[in-house]
């Protein structure tokens, strides 16, 4: 009996800074639900529907944004940018797709 397909939003992340609370988007699949999302390489996550980033982990964020069909909204900054929002609703895909 074969695995089941291994499944992805297509974004990676890495928690940095005092607490490990400077959650930083360290990659995104080209293709994925991720990019189709808008977010980018460098990204930082700011908040999470509203809860701000000191306030959850990263396992929490990783947890979120894997619930397939649940819809978020992430606060981010990239670069020297306003502060934006992008809502996401979470779609897997399979890692072989990417």
């Amino acid at each position: 009996m074969p695995f089941p397909a291994r499944k992805t939003f297509g974004a990676t992340f890495v928690s940095e800074g005092p607490e490990y609370h400077t959650f930083k988007v360290s990659g995104v699949r080209k293709g994925s639900p991720a990019e189709t999302a808008g977010l980018q390489k460098g990204d930082a996550i700011e908040a999470l529907d509203g809860k701000p980033a000191a306030e959850f982990r990263l396992a929490d964020l990783r947890r979120a944004l894997s619930d397939e069909g649940s819809s978020h909204v992430l606060e981010i900054t990239r670069g020297g940018e306003p502060r934006r929002s992008i809502p996401v609703t979470i779609t897997m895909v399979s890692i072989e797709d990417l």
